[in-house]
């Protein structure tokens, strides 16, 4: 005879834990007599995320993916496509030690990733959106941490009842924490009742700190009035500065097409350096197509001050962008900015950046300081290419002497022996023949001793290099030197 002496059956089923049993209705759970165990259900409400809530000791990890993949917090996977073929949001939440502690929820589809552990799963199968709902507020009482279970509450999207829960809530707590807490998730129901609220109370708290939470509240409501709200606060002067950058840090999380608009009535509106400086940052964090243009128009517009272009400067590096950086150098007459545009061309370190550098190095209307920055990037790049385009300014005499002078202490640098060799015999230049006998003698190699050797026999080397070449084959410790002053005085 089968004894029915509980509220639910179970029955052993395949799946993948070996654990997994079937209730009859959601509130057979309270009969279930293990500490440790997940409970499961469907519900026919479909969202385009997946989300894990996990509490581990005093801490709260929340983590809210576009993927079935969620992070992984342990090796335990769970596989409910067997149970729920046709794929529909499942309810997870799981209990540790007693009905009242539970340590995780969970919202997926047909796989999770990342549970704390193996435990026996009950699975209560198909349950309707009011009934699952009204299962959780029956919970809300019972259990040590209530917030645990509001990322499921989310789920069900019955937002205005979650609105009307949480708003209650958070009137009737007198604890800091708690209201903190509870304004996140009466943004999480993304209600213009929600909305209408928090903006209500924002102009009622006198507190920065609760008014940074309702920004992120309002951010999270995720309207486009909630951000033109947070907007408004990042251009007014009655707000401190603080508060004013978590608002300029909210508004790029807006979707809009706008965006870019609003950008620009920051830029043309604030005129504190900190909090433009906040500005630039956002417009490279939105990652839209408009924000180099952004950058162009704050290094070009002399509203802007060098500290704030120097930040556009770095962006623009930091997007790759190497067309827009050719273009700042060439708009700007500044060569303290140009030199940081220089660097940041120069660290792009691509082909294009290679034969600008030779560009500029070659071009007579740039400054010597940006010629020789130009050409000292050049040498680090070590390449046959970069040395001959070094070469090139010190062989032509319609540069000045002392770039001429730096190409050759470049190439001395890069141990370019052929090179030097190939720039004496092409130079006529006497000065610039002694600054090449001096590099010859520092390179201290067989080549160049030798080379210095054949210099000083040859009838059209001037007195004043023969001089210069015997002075430093003196001074030179190499072996080859002593001989060929030996052959010279015998």
């Amino acid at each position: 005879m089968k004894i029915f002496s509980v509220l639910f059956t179970l029955i052993c089923l395949n799946a993948q834990n070996d654990q997994t049993f079937r209730i009859s209705l959601l509130n057979d759970f309270r009969s279930i007599k293990s500490e440790r165990f997940y409970l499961a259900w469907t519900i026919p409400v479909s969202t385009e995320y997946q989300s894990m809530y996990y509490k581990k000791g005093t801490t709260i990890q929340f983590s809210n993916h576009s993927t079935s993949d969620i992070s992984s917090f342990s090796d335990f996977d769970l596989d409910l496509s067997q149970l729920n073929p046709s794929g529909m949001q499942v309810m997870l939440i799981s209990f540790s030690d007693s009905p009242a502690e539970i340590d995780l929820t969970a919202a997926f589809h047909q796989k999770i990733l990342g549970l704390p552990e193996k435990r026996e799963l009950y699975w209560a199968g198909d349950q309707t959106t009011v009934n699952s709902y009204q299962f959780l507020l029956s919970l809300l009482d019972e259990i040590d941490d209530e917030f645990v279970l509001y990322e499921l509450l989310i789920n069900h999207r019955m937002d205005s009842d979650n609105f009307a829960l949480f708003k209650e809530k958070y009137l009737k707590s007198n604890d800091p924490k708690r209201r903190k807490k509870l304004l996140y998730w009466i943004g999480r129901t993304e209600t213009q009742e929600a909305l209408k609220f928090l903006i209500a109370e924002f102009n009622t708290v006198n507190t920065d700190e609760l008014r940074k939470e309702i920004l992120y509240a309002v951010n999270r409501s995720k309207q486009e009035e909630g951000y033109q709200f947070i907007s408004s606060i990042a251009l007014s002067n009655d707000y401190s500065n603080p508060l004013r950058k978590e608002a300029i840090y909210y508004a790029r999380k807006s979707n809009s097409a706008n965006l870019p608009s609003v950008y620009k009535q920051f830029l043309n509106q604030i005129d504190q350096d900190e909090l433009l400086k906040e500005v630039i940052y956002a417009i490279y964090k939105s990652d839209i197509k408009e924000s180099k243009l952004l950058f162009k128009s704050i290094i070009d517009d002399s509203k802007f001050n060098r500290k704030l272009k120097k930040e556009a400067i770095y962006y623009l590096y930091k997007m790759s962008d190497f067309t827009e950086l050719k273009a700042a150098f060439a708009s700007v007459s500044d060569d303290v900015l140009r030199k940081e545009i220089l660097y940041h061309i120069n660290k792009i370190g691509s082909d294009e950046s290679t034969s600008e550098l030779i560009r500029i190095m070659n071009d007579q209307s740039v400054s010597f300081t940006l010629r020789k920055e130009s050409m000292y990037y050049l040498s680090k790049r070590e390449s046959d290419l970069s040395a001959q385009a070094i070469q090139n300014v010190a062989t032509h005499s319609e540069n000045e002497y002392n770039l001429r002078k730096e190409a050759v202490y470049y190439l001395y640098k890069q141990r370019r022996f052929q090179e030097l060799k190939q720039l004496y015999i092409l130079s006529d230049n006497q000065q610039l023949r002694k600054e090449l006998v001096y590099y010859f003698y520092k390179l201290d190699s067989d080549d160049s001793i030798d080379f210095m050797a054949k210099l000083i026999k040859l009838p059209d080397t001037s007195v004043s290099v023969k001089k210069e070449i015997l002075h430093y084959l003196g001074k030179s410790g190499h072996s080859k030197a002593k001989l060929v002053l030996d052959e010279i005085v015998n």
